[in-house]
């Protein structure tokens, strides 16, 4: 198989087959074609050169309801549901059963009943539910269901586990292993190297638009495959480092904050930015929640400059100088509603208030806010809701500038925002770390924690597993690390 993008070649000569009663796994780094290959296999993109061969015979798929017509579906990161509707209208969506030209709902919700069984033998999905209203595990599922009324015989999963916390991935797991069972052909593709060597019977390595490998499933390691993925071995220091002394501003000691017994034991000193790096459910959003004072650890304890702060909430840790930044701004950044300034001042008060800028000093850094943060328009009574997201952003990362944090806390602060706002954040945090305080900070994007931070531990399956050094370190390796690989061992700690 083939395929080009103008003068890009992004599939060099591949051949991948599926089987019957089988776990196809496809692995590879970011960019190496995996995505590309899933959409010429569901007919969502067609090939330059090659073929493909359906029960023996040379099939032309020109789009998905090609390949759904052949058995053939896909279940993809973003997911084709209609979140207005009700679950069993999904399921059935374009065929719903009808009597005398209307819906016969008593008729669509034995139906669902009958389907949801096969994907959710507890039976937790109601049908008449909204979608909605669904996590992403369970709308999966309602995707998954809908393929097998369909008839697929061939499933094809891009990433199903990317955004799932631990105990959802591992339904789905199972989940996949039973349709396995049933006879189903099953193409796995996961950044998740614990997920494909949990169910895989082969796996596939794609590096640069080349298959590089192909492994028997009881073969495949993590280790193996990582190095497979980016043609070396992957070094990081084998375990983090567990800085103590007064040297540090933010001290972490055998904190436990998901409740899986795992201890959680590191330091950050004044002037570091300290990354996190992990898939989602690794562990990482409860660690810094939990540093925040935004979730109770079950052991531990946490101090800031020497001071303990395990038993405050969020209010008394912002007061101390613990700022909490979130990517998420329209439900835990910004309110809308509220000016600019009011918005800016949210730390200083008990509630938005423009009272406050009636003090000239504070209309002054008001003012310096917008102006270092380049803030667009520069106008402190344009409410916060009309701004563009970036400068939205900008807004709540200046809220604590004005606070004057010591310790910032950053869940995917530049989410969502455009180059320029990104930049922006970036040099504010810098210079605030270089003035002496100091920084922890996850991020959706593994190049953004190796651009910007000192340092970067991994969190994998609530443990802290590696350290490494992000001028030393490629996106490839932390990818690969993040995903499962233990680290080639460099020295002991």
């Amino acid at each position: 198989m083939v395929r080009r993008f103008g003068k890009v070649t992004v599939l060099r000569g591949v051949d991948f087959a599926l089987r019957a009663g089988e776990v196809h796994a496809l692995a590879g780094a970011n960019g190496s074609g995996k995505s590309t290959l899933v959409r010429i296999l569901s007919g969502a993109l067609r090939p330059t050169e090659g073929t493909v061969l359906v029960a023996g015979t040379p099939v032309r798929l020109r789009s998905p309801h090609d390949g759904l017509h052949l058995g053939i579906a896909t279940v993809p990161q973003e997911l084709p549901l209609v979140p207005s509707l009700g679950v069993a209208e999904n399921l059935f969506l374009g065929a719903l059963p009808r009597r005398r030209g209307v819906v016969a709902w008593r008729e669509l919700r034995r139906r669902a009943v009958g389907a949801l069984r096969s994907v959710d033998p507890e039976g937790r999905l109601a049908p008449d539910r909204p979608v909605a209203e669904l996590d992403l595990a369970d709308r999966q599922l309602v995707a998954i269901a809908r393929a097998l009324l369909q008839g697929a015989r061939v499933l094809l999963f891009d990433e199903p586990t990317s955004a799932l916390p631990g105990h959802a991935a591992e339904r789905l797991l199972e989940l996949i292993r039973l349709l396995r069972s049933e006879g189903r052909a099953i193409a796995l593709v996961s950044q998740r190297l614990d997920d494909i060597t949990a169910v895989a019977d082969r796996v596939s390595v794609l590096r640069d638009g080349c298959m590089v490998a192909e492994l028997p499933g009881d073969q495949a390691r993590a280790a193996t495959l990582a190095e497979l993925m980016v043609g070396h071995p992957v070094h990081a220091h084998h375990n983090p480092v567990r800085t103590r002394g007064a040297g540090e501003l933010l001290s972490v000691e055998d904190l436990d904050p998901a409740g899986r017994g795992i201890p959680i034991s590191f330091g950050v000193r004044p002037g570091e930015l300290l990354g996190l790096a992990g898939l989602p459910g690794s562990g990482i959003d409860e660690l810094l929640a939990s540093l925040a004072g935004r979730r109770k650890a079950t052991a531990g304890r946490v101090r800031l400059a020497g001071q303990d702060l395990t038993g405050l909430g969020v209010v008394r840790r912002a007061r101390l100088g613990v700022a909490y930044v979130s990517g998420d701004r329209r439900r835990e950044g910004i309110v809308p509603n509220a000016t600019v300034a009011e918005n800016l001042t949210l730390a200083l008060t008990s509630r938005a208030s423009l009272r406050p800028l009636r003090r000239a000093p504070l209309v002054e850094r008001v003012a310096g806010v917008l102006r270092d943060l380049d803030v667009k328009p520069n106008d402190p009574t344009a409410l916060a809701g009309t701004l563009s997201g970036g400068n939205q952003q900008k807004l709540v990362v200046g809220r604590w500038l004005l606070a004057g944090a010591r310790l910032w806390l950053l869940a995917d602060p530049t989410r969502g925002v455009d180059v320029h706002a990104r930049a922006d954040i970036h040099r504010l945090l810098r210079h605030q770390v270089a003035e002496g305080g100091a920084a922890v900070m996850t991020s959706s994007e593994l190049a953004e924690l190796l651009e910007v931070c000192d340092r970067i531990l991994v969190v994998h399956r609530g443990a802290l597993v590696a350290e490494v050094d992000p001028s030393q370190t490629s996106e490839h390796d932390l990818l690969a690390l993040v995903g499962g690989a233990e680290p080639a061992r460099e020295r002991s700690l």
